[in-house]
């Protein structure tokens, strides 16, 4: 999961800076994508046991 959590570091760092109405959606939006991401593997860990 450290590479999920480095990805949703450098895109809110991203998100932070200066953006567009859109720049800032898309930035949002693959912000969701990966904290889904983190989400289905916590579950799929706690499945695994």
């Amino acid at each position: 999961m450290m590479y999920l959590d480095e990805q949703l570091y450098g895109l809110r760092k991203q998100n932070d800076g200066d953006k567009s109405v859109e720049e800032t959606a898309k930035l949002r939006g693959r912000i969701a994508e990966v904290k889904s991401l983190q989400a289905l593997l916590v579950i799929n860990s706690k499945n695994a046991d």
